[in-house]
């Protein structure tokens, strides 16, 4: 990592007036940040070759980010990561003004543990360069540069891109207060907006759990209590049983052992309760690929074995959701690959599942309700809840939730 002063760097700018002039341009009249990007992208293209080009913009609560993209599509883009999981943190945390390396793939730089760097490989990037964006001494953001080649960026480039940066700053500052402001004016409405879509998925969901009961309800009576009955009545009939009847007996009755064991299971897993989330959500994406032995599954559990366990409740919904998008992935997508994955940064709780199959809008069609209640239980635990389409193809559903100290870790601690 090269770490120096701006403005000696700058002295190394070969910029034309002409040049800084068509940079300033092409932010001209733009009013969404990815127009800005994407239209910037093609000016500085003579003087800072790239494949892709990207702008990671600080969020207001300073610990997330927002990407915006142009050039090669990746995972970066249009989605909203942790600062702590960014490979380039250091510009965030203003330890870095600027970043670059020859070939990303074997920089050390970017092998530290929770850094989210599987774009780099995914979409072969390789000599990168970064830039921090800055306004009023405080940072806002980060301009990306990357090739597919490890041609390294130089000197030049580097103050190329400061120069940019310096640019392009203000008016993407502009647009962020505007949009701040905007979505203040909006905040009360969307604030009882939510409400009442907290309150209508409540009832939805309640009456979801009404119909559960009631099944469980028809379970009891047709199946297990008719079979209680049965074996009271051969109890009651005979004052004496052979060997036989009393295998046929204990048979009987362990067959109603199972069946309430498994509609209690259903109401609350016991293995969600005995071996936690990880090992509930293993034996679930098991069980649904033993119906569907022809999908290639992955399932990744990076939680760490000596970590706090989230509140009881918090655990219970986090299963549900992902039990509902596991279920979905292997139903409805027409997928061949599912990858589940678990993970933990920065004190969240992060479930995904993403698939190659037919894409969010047919999913949606075939299973309005079911996403409708995964956003509606998110909402009620304050977890962040995405769904969104994957290049070339596919879906991924996303699920944050900053970790709960249970009430038992609390007692003890």
């Amino acid at each position: 990592m090269l770490l120096s002063c701006m403005s000696d760097l700058i002295s190394n700018c070969t910029l034309t007036v002409t040049e800084i002039l068509g940079v300033a341009t092409a932010v001209a009249g733009r009013w969404e940040l990815g127009e800005v990007i994407q239209s910037v992208s093609g000016d500085v293209a003579t003087f800072l070759t790239h494949d892709h080009f990207d702008a990671a913009i600080l969020l207001e609560d300073k610990k997330s980010l927002s990407t915006y993209e142009t050039g090669l599509e990746t995972q970066w883009g249009g989605t909203t990561r942790l600062v702590e999981a960014s490979p380039i943190r250091a510009i965030f945390n203003n330890a870095a003004e600027y970043i670059v390396s020859e070939d990303a793939q074997t920089d050390p730089q970017f092998q530290h543990p929770g850094m989210y760097t599987a774009p780099i490989f995914e979409a072969n990037l390789r000599a990168r360069l970064h830039v921090a964006m800055v306004i009023s001494g405080e940072v806002i953001g980060a301009l990306s540069f990357s090739r597919n080649t490890a041609t390294p960026y130089t000197k030049n480039d580097i103050a190329n891109c400061l120069v940019v940066s310096r640019i392009i700053s203000p008016y993407v500052h502009g647009l962020l207060q505007s949009d701040r402001t905007d979505d203040a004016k909006l905040d009360a409405a969307r604030q009882a907006a939510l409400r009442e879509g907290l309150r209508r998925g409540a009832r939805e969901l309640t009456g979801e759990l009404e119909k559960s009961q009631a099944q469980m309800g028809m379970n009891l009576h047709d199946q297990t209590l008719a079979d209680l009955s049965r074996i009271s009545r051969t109890i009651d009939d005979r004052t004496e049983l052979n060997a036989e009847e009393l295998n046929v007996l204990r048979s009987d009755v362990s067959s109603c052992l199972t069946e309430l064991r498994r509609i209690v299971n259903e109401l609350r897993p016991s293995v969600l309760e005995l071996f936690g989330l990880a090992e509930a959500l293993r034996q679930l994406v098991e069980k649904e690929n033993a119906l569907r032995p022809d999908i290639e599954v992955t399932f990744v559990d990076q939680l760490p074995d000596n970590d706090a366990h989230h509140d009881e409740d918090v655990e219970f919904g986090f299963f549900r959701i992902a039990q509902e998008a596991i279920h979905n992935a292997f139903k409805h997508s027409n997928a061949s690959h599912i990858d589940v994955e678990l993970t933990f940064h920065d004190d969240t709780m992060v479930v995904s599942v993403r698939d190659n199959g037919c894409g969010i809008e047919e999913i949606h069609s075939k299973n309005r309700g079911g996403i409708f209640n995964m956003k509606t239980r998110a909402a009620l635990f304050g977890a962040q809840f995405e769904i969104r389409p994957v290049s070339p193809s596919g879906t991924l559903i996303y699920l944050a939730s900053p970790l709960k100290i249970s009430a038992d870790e609390k007692v003890s601690a």
